[in-house]
């Protein structure tokens, strides 16, 4: 029973959330990992390629690690037993995934605007150089980004958000903070404006866009738009978490969101193989590879 909503909470509804999360956390590897052996399989690759290959890994480490790590806040509603180093582990992961996905979403979205509005420089550009070194540089920020709070207070569970959150030092929380919103909330929106001016050059048709990169465009700003609609509920509840509308729902509201915000990662692989030839091809040749070796 919950003492402040007086919602029950049953190991019933508790044992459902945790084997949907485990059924998804098990498509989420297998799909990914279909997608990166496929992504292997293409004859040329391009910086949009690099860059939905970290995304693929970063959902597969959701899968392996981020999903399990949560199933035990699955059936602990008090902080017993989850705080210390196992909550600075599964917080420290968590925290570099989130930060991951969100530079990552942001990257593609700014690849596919550079495509649409300036072709001729798009394709005469280093892009193979160019994105492997925003990729080295998402990675080192996303570390830098989940270690500094073990230094400022640490992780702590959160019941009212089913998560290991940041627990920060009074001295430096108001940067922590800032920089928290500044991901999770001002960096999706600038991903929304950047693919409101991609769709905006597509209605106007005010730039020669070749087939191949209509084509890619759309397949982006559809795993960017899946994105955002996945992430949405939970970051909505994570900001008004200390307001009366958040307070006033079902503790299981949460979890929920969490579990809309796992399927995100099992969504990006379907889009890409159903809006890729190529890959899809490629994907059924291992996967056939595959079943013939088990044989």
């Amino acid at each position: 029973m919950n003492n402040i909503t007086g919602h029950m909470i049953t190991w019933e509804h508790s044992l459902f959330l945790g084997t949907l999360l485990s059924t998804i956390g098990l498509s989420i590897v297998v799909s990914n990992s279909l997608l990166i052996l496929s992504l292997f399989k293409l004859p040329t690759w391009k910086g949009s390629h690099m860059l939905v290959l970290v995304l693929a890994g970063n959902d597969i480490l959701v899968g392996l690690v981020v999903i399990p790590a949560s199933l035990p806040h699955l059936f602990t509603h008090f902080q017993v037993g989850i705080d210390g180093g196992w909550c600075s582990v599964t917080g420290l992961v968590t925290s570099f995934n989130v930060t991951v996905s969100v530079l990552m979403v942001m990257c593609l979205s700014v690849d596919r605007l550079v495509a649409v509005t300036m072709p001729i420089r798009y394709r005469n550009a280093p892009c193979n150089l160019i994105t492997g070194a925003v990729i080295a540089f998402v990675g080192v920020e996303s570390l830098s980004f989940s270690v500094l709070p073990l230094f400022s207070g640490g992780y702590r569970f959160k019941p009212g958000l089913s998560i290991c959150a940041k627990v920060l030092g009074s001295d430096k929380s108001n940067i922590f903070s800032i920089l928290y919103y500044i991901l999770c909330v001002v960096l999706p929106l600038c991903t929304v404006l950047i693919c409101s001016s991609i769709i905006v050059c597509f209605l106007n048709n005010k730039t020669k866009i070749t087939p191949q990169v209509r084509s890619a465009t759309i397949t982006i700003l559809l795993i960017v738009g899946g994105y955002i609609g996945c992430v949405t509920p939970y970051t909505l509840t994570f900001v008004a978490r200390n307001t009366a509308l958040v307070a006033g729902l079902h503790p299981s509201w949460p979890r929920y969101c969490l579990v809309i915000t796992y399927c995100n990662s099992l969504l990006n692989p379907c889009i890409y193989l159903a809006r890729s030839t190529q890959v899809r091809q490629h994907t059924v040749r291992v996967v056939r590879r595959l079943t013939a070796d088990t044989r």
